[in-house]
């Protein structure tokens, strides 16, 4: 996040996962002292620059009326067996880093 993020040129789309943002890492994650989800949330907390937010798959489908708009693609039987906790941040790079 820290070194290849700023040097990565405009237009890249970039995911990251296991973000659950607003919520923090569930309970049962406990042992594995990942540390993403908190540097996602200072980047887009100081104004998220040098990102385009595309999609954060957690708040839509928990949070959002996307929701609704979504659940045909997650229920076609394409993917079946996909995993639906979809924990994945989505954004695209500017290149105003």
């Amino acid at each position: 996040m820290l070194d290849v993020l700023p040097h990565l040129p405009a237009g890249v789309l970039v995911g990251i996962h296991d973000i659950l943002l607003p919520d923090d890492y569930l309970p049962e994650w406990a042992d594995y002292h990942w540390a993403e989800q908190y540097l996602v949330a200072a980047l887009l907390l100081g104004g998220g620059k040098g990102i385009e937010l595309e999609l954060a798959c957690h708040y839509v489908t928990e949070y959002s009326d996307l929701h609704q708009i979504l659940a045909p693609l997650w229920d076609s039987p394409q993917l079946a067996g996909v995993d639906r906790r979809r924990f994945t941040l989505w954004f695209t790079t500017t290149g105003d880093t």
